[in-house]
């Protein structure tokens, strides 16, 4: 009997970006890598001050995802204490790093360039002389079968839309946008940021929004909802799209659009086969305690997303979004940022932690919750700290080894078995 690995690897690290435009290579444990190299990585620009936690000033961030050929990322950017908004937004199928200004222009940004078993390589290009902060989910072993990378648009008509020319049947979708209509690489007015989920059953989405160029006050706002797409109008707050995941099929995946836009809106897939999958919503206790969230399995990874509110389906006021990540060695990384509603200064922040998979600020930089990680048998084990009270949601992407397949040998014995009784029956004709 020959034994498949399924094993999913997964190691979450933070490092600093040079300060110069160079290819740099950041270390990956060697020991846990073993022979295998990583096929796919999460890419999160926080530009702090190293990644102890600390908060800072301005929008300045990114989400990006790449493999060894594709990078993808949305950015966005936002200044503080100015009297006209200044914010903007980019999503690239060409870099996956993409950090700007409020005022449209790159603060740096990066391709990945190689993967081995002992570092991850990326290639900086328009790089800042600040050495900020990054942090990534670094994925691999024969756990992961495939992975790709699309653009999608969204449809004008609601119902069910396919998307095809994956070559494999998805076991996991992700999803980032910018709700612009735009050409990809193509920098343009308010910031947004957008990532969702799904296992095929439970979807989730988070998405925050500041509009730009306004004089009087700021208008900010956001969701994390029960959608794999959510899409609003960023002045009326109304659902332009909003979608689920039908079904995952082989080549591609079935989408069903409950609302609809007009004008077609990009976004990046991310597709994967291979792990085990359980998308979970959760909340911050009222108090300082431990929280449980059951996956079924033992997860090697997860990634946490969260709009900093209550639980509602409705966009409210103030942007607050925030993004984590955890691995089986129990490494935590999370960012955030955040831009408040209604004032006449803006009052916009970013920030990072390398010891919490799950943190929130207040627009007065008070933290209001916080959580560090950990893996049990079935699922993690959120330890919170520094709570205020609020029952706060957040949304997880739990992912695991691939389920055990069928032994190749006992597959090659009945194909055997059935080739025999065939030619018996033929004789016998």
């Amino acid at each position: 009997m020959t034994t498949v690995s399924t094993d999913m690897l997964a190691e979450v690290i933070s490092f600093t970006a040079p300060t110069s435009s160079i290819t740099q290579n950041e270390a990956l444990t060697s020991s846990y890598w073993g022979d295998n190299t990583p096929s796919n990585h999460m890419l999160l620009a926080f530009a702090n001050t190293g990644t102890t936690p600390e908060i800072a000033s301005d929008m300045r961030n990114s989400i990006g995802w790449a493999t060894d050929t594709l990078d993808h990322s949305i950015g966005l950017g936002a200044f503080d204490g100015v009297p006209s908004t200044i914010t903007a937004r980019r999503h690239s199928n060409t870099h996956c790093a993409s950090a700007i200004f409020g005022n449209k222009s790159t603060y740096e940004r990066a391709v990945q360039s190689s993967y081995s078993s002992t570092e991850l390589g990326h290639t900086w290009s328009e790089s800042s002389l600040d050495g900020f902060s990054y942090g990534s989910l670094v994925l691999g072993g024969s756990g992961i079968k495939d992975i790709k990378i699309q653009t999608i648009e969204t449809p004008t008509s609601v119902g069910d839309i396919s998307y095809t020319g994956l070559g494999f049947n998805p076991d996991l979708l992700i999803c980032l946008y910018t709700m612009t209509p735009n050409t990809l690489e193509d920098t343009s007015r308010h910031a947004v940021s957008a990532m969702g989920f799904s296992d095929g059953t439970t979807d989730a989405v988070s998405v925050i929004s500041s509009r730009g160029k306004l004089s009087s006050s700021s208008d900010t706002a956001g969701v994390l909802c029960a959608d794999f797409i959510r899409m609003y109008d960023l002045d009326t707050k109304s659902t332009l799209n909003a979608a689920t995941v039908k079904s995952m099929e082989f080549d591609g995946y079935t989408l069903n659009f409950s609302a609809v836009d007009s004008t077609a809106k990009k976004v990046t897939i991310i597709a994967m086969k291979g792990p085990k999958v359980k998308v979970a919503f959760s909340t911050q206790p009222t108090s300082n305690s431990t929280n449980d969230v059951e996956a079924g399995f033992r997860p090697k990874a997860a990634i946490c997303i969260s709009a900093a509110r209550t639980s509602s389906q409705t966009v409210t006021s103030h942007a607050k979004f925030m993004v984590g990540a955890w691995d089986e060695n129990n490494n935590n990384i999370v960012g955030g940022w955040l831009d408040q509603h209604g004032v006449s200064t803006s009052n916009c922040d970013r920030y990072v932690s390398d010891v919490h998979s799950i943190k929130y600020y207040n627009h007065l930089r008070d933290v209001t919750g916080s959580a560090s990680v950990s893996g049990t048998d079935t699922g993690i084990r959120e330890t919170w700290s520094n709570v205020d009270g609020i029952e706060r949601e957040h949304a997880w992407l739990l992912l695991g080894d691939a389920p055990t397949p069928v032994i190749p040998e006992e597959i090659g014995m009945e194909l055997s078995l059935r080739l025999q009784r065939t030619m018996e029956l033929d004789l016998v004709r």
